[in-house]
């Protein structure tokens, strides 16, 4: 008996604890009630924004919230049992009792639909904000877009960024692009211009907002840049020449672009060794009115290059017509004609064209007519003997001269420069690079013709020069902005403008010589160093041209701060946008191009996140070296705090005192763009330095990196590694299992400091 009392009140209990778990399920899976408020038409208007027009959206707080929910609100209110409204936040309503929202639901009687006049609210569950509205873009080119947006209808919090990123989703381009780019503005941004973008290349264009709660969803587009320049193609091979029927059989070989899709082919006609100007192309019949020896004679489809092309087959190609060649008229014989192809690449908005040059197997055929072998050795021996007695002749007249004068010269010299050994001036200490002036006297045509044989002279209708658009100043002159036509493709460049004529002898040397130090280590291509693209000349200035990239490292990790806000979400959240592989590749990438320098002799001096340029989202480029040096409009950087300890006594730099930069900028991108020693004014640093003063090890670096620093700033020279040793310790670092910076917010955690004060000489 006993045994089945025990047996029921078991039964019963395990009863009563199923009925109380399908319960808790059942208000685990009913959304969240937040309260019963009063309505106000004006409160509702601005905290619930958002009135669904469905009926029966209101009949049932499930179908409410799901309505709010898919449209990123945080809070869904039920009014009347037959409402719905979605808003982002509820603190301006009046509270009332709960037990006051008390109409049942028309779709659902067992759920209450708020009151008279009184609105039910309930929690989505959707805590961050939803896509900025009306995402558009505009100005697209082939390297760059401008985007605008309005801030996001359910922000559900306060907007403190936006988080703008473009990611590649097909290119054509064989070298890798950076994945993903990404950049931070503040909230009372509404556009911006991405650049650096890949010609031809689709994009994933994303806008975020970024409110106290972390980032929200993304508003979204894909878009395409316009095409650029394919490769200059090779000359068309002649098969075989058919003189009585006026036609010529080519070859030409395929296409190659990595700025769009190859989408078809021309074929030019020239006759002599007239060259070209592919803006004056055209049909047959308007370049005979034109009085033009070229013309296009046909257009193929982009499989042309698997065929061999008969010119002059009287056929119709595309727009043009392949007319019969003429070699009985006397205008052009079979020997003058030649050919070139022009490789087509076109999207919906531009059409580019890139033509092969004329062929210099031909030219020279023009203008060394050839002679016979026995012929040719006759004149080359005459030739010799003349020579020669000539400078017999010479040598001997010479001789008797300087017999005759020497002695009056020699003391006529001495009169005329009594101080003849004596030093005239300061002595200037000029590295022999081949190129510069011998004496300060010497022409501008002299030793620019030297430059010429090292530097590709850019003709100045291949360089566009925006001078109204400035980048800074340097040593020598204005720093423009412009773009080079390369390979018929216009590149950025920044341009500096040098009015050679009006410089010094002393400043012109010191001029080249900077110059000098540029085209050892920028004309390498190098993908770590700033490239020397070439000079142009004007009467009056010579134009050094250099590639360009808008963004410095330092610029890279500011934007990289994702935390800005006490509210946010720690827990789940991390410090820093990027990754800790990129963040490790772009320091091996700058110990490579510091090693190329070393490998050049060349000391930097100023190595700092301000000096790396950033390419194609996260390649490295080490610039200002030599005459890449130039300062921002009303800035002048200080590298003090970047120093090493023993140049504040001696000033004599060393490559080991790159060595201890390195170690600074390590410090200076660990720390998200945070400045050195932050709390000490720069008059104090030199001291503290050379009393033991070094950056701190920062929390949520590892052991390893930071004893990397360490041994950057060791006090003997020869225990600092060099640039190579740095490379393989950051690749040792890369490819270690362990995690070498942690982005993950922890309690307390802040970000290092940044004074731009402090980094800055003085405002101009």
């Amino acid at each position: 008996m006993l045994k089945g009392k025990t047996t029921f009140v078991f039964a019963t209990c395990l009863s009563l604890l199923a009925r109380s778990q399908a319960v808790d399920v059942l208000e685990d899976t009913l959304p969240k009630f937040v309260g019963c408020f009063k309505e106000s038409a004006e409160v509702e208007k601005h905290d619930f924004p958002f009135e669904s027009l469905r009926a029966t959206v209101g009949g049932s707080i499930d179908a409410c919230v799901q309505e709010c929910s898919s449209n990123y609100f945080r809070y869904a209110a039920l009014t009347n049992g037959q409402g719905c409204r979605c808003g982002t936040k509820f603190s301006s309503l009046e509270t009332v009792d709960d037990g006051h929202c008390n109409i049942p639901c028309r779709s659902n009687a067992t759920q209450k639909c708020g009151g008279d006049h009184l609105s039910s609210v309930f929690d989505t569950g959707q805590k961050t904000s939803g896509p900025p509205s009306h995402l558009q873009v505009s100005n697209i080119s082939d390297t760059s877009l401008r985007i605008s947006w309005k801030p996001p209808i359910a922000s559900n919090g306060v907007v403190t960024n936006y988080i703008v990123s473009a990611e590649f989703t097909h290119t054509h381009s064989f070298s890798g692009l950076s994945p993903l780019m990404s950049w931070t503005y503040n909230a009372d941004v509404r556009n911006a211009d991405i650049l650096d973008l890949h010609p031809g290349t689709e994009y994933q264009v994303k806008v975020q907002a970024v409110t106290e709660l972390g980032r929200g969803v993304a508003a979204q587009l894909y878009l395409s840049t316009h095409v650029g320049y394919p490769m200059t193609p090779n000359e068309p091979v002649i098969v075989r020449k058919m003189i009585p029927k006026g036609q010529v059989v080519i070859k030409f070989e395929e296409g190659i672009s990595e700025n769009g899709p190859i989408t078809g082919y021309r074929i030019v006609v020239l006759c002599g060794l007239a060259e070209f100007d592919p803006e004056l192309l055209d049909s047959y019949y308007n370049a005979e009115k034109k009085g033009l020896s070229y013309y296009i004679t046909a257009s193929l489809d982009a499989e042309a290059y698997k065929r061999e092309f008969t010119v002059g087959d009287g056929f119709r190609y595309g727009e043009f017509d392949n007319v019969r060649l003429r070699f009985d008229d006397g205008r052009c014989s079979e020997d003058d004609i030649q050919f070139a192809v022009g490789v087509i690449s076109s999207d919906e908005n531009q059409t580019c064209i890139s033509y092969s040059n004329p062929h210099s197997e031909e030219i020279v055929k023009k203008i060394i007519p050839p002679e016979s072998k026995d012929e040719g050795l006759q004149s080359g021996l005459i030739a010799a003997i003349v020579v020669c007695s000539i400078l017999l002749v010479l040598v001997v007249l010479a001789y008797f001269a300087a017999r005759h004068f020497a002695p009056q010269r020699r003391g006529a010299s001495r009169m005329e420069d009594p101080q003849e050994m004596c030093l005239q001036g300061p002595m200037i200490e000029v590295e022999n690079y081949g190129y510069l002036p011998e004496e300060e006297e010497e022409s501008r045509v002299n030793h620019y013709d030297r430059l010429k044989k090292v530097l590709w002279d850019i003709p100045r209708n291949f360089l566009d020069i925006q001078s109204n658009n400035s980048l800074g100043s340097g040593e020598f002159g204005n720093v423009v902005k412009g773009t080079v036509l390369q390979n018929s493709y216009p590149t950025p460049a920044s341009v500096h403008c040098i009015e050679d004529g009006a410089l010094s002898p002393a400043t012109k040397r010191s001029m080249l010589q900077e110059l000098a130090v540029l085209i050892n280590c920028g004309t390498a291509n190098h993908s770590n160093v700033i490239r020397l693209i070439g000079t142009c000349e004007s009467p009056d200035i010579l134009h050094v041209v250099l590639e360009y990239h808008p963004a410095t490292l330092k610029d890279i990790l500011l934007e990289s701060r994702t935390l800005e806000r006490p509210g946010f979400e720690r827990d789940r959240s991390i410090v820093c946008s990027l990754p800790q592989h990129a963040f490790l590749q772009i320091g091996v990438g700058i110990a490579q191009g510091m090693n190329h320098l070393v490998a050049q002799k060349v000391i930097h001096k100023q190595l700092a996140a301000c000096s790396i340029l950033m390419a194609d989202g996260m390649v490295p480029k080490i610039t200002n070296f030599g005459i890449a040096k130039y300062n921002r409009p009303n800035v002048v950087a200080d590298f003090t705090r970047w120093t090493a300890r023993e140049i504040f006594r001696s000033q004599h730099f060393t490559v080991k005192s790159d060595v201890w930069a390195m170690g600074c900028l390590l410090w200076e991108m660990a720390a998200l763009g945070g400045t050195l020693y932050s709390n000490i004014p720069t008059a104090e640093v030199a001291g503290r330095v050379m009393r033991g003063l070094r950056p701190p090890h920062l929390g949520h670096v590892s052991d390893d990196l930071y004893q990397l620093m360490l041994q950057c700033w060791q006090l003997d020279l020869d225990e600092r590694p060099d640039f190579s040793e740095i490379c393989t310790a950051l690749c040792e670092l890369i490819n270690s299992s362990e995690n070498h910076l942690d982005w993950n917010v922890v309690p307390g955690f802040q970000y290092e400091p940044y004074s731009s004060d402090l980094e800055l000489v003085r405002h101009r």
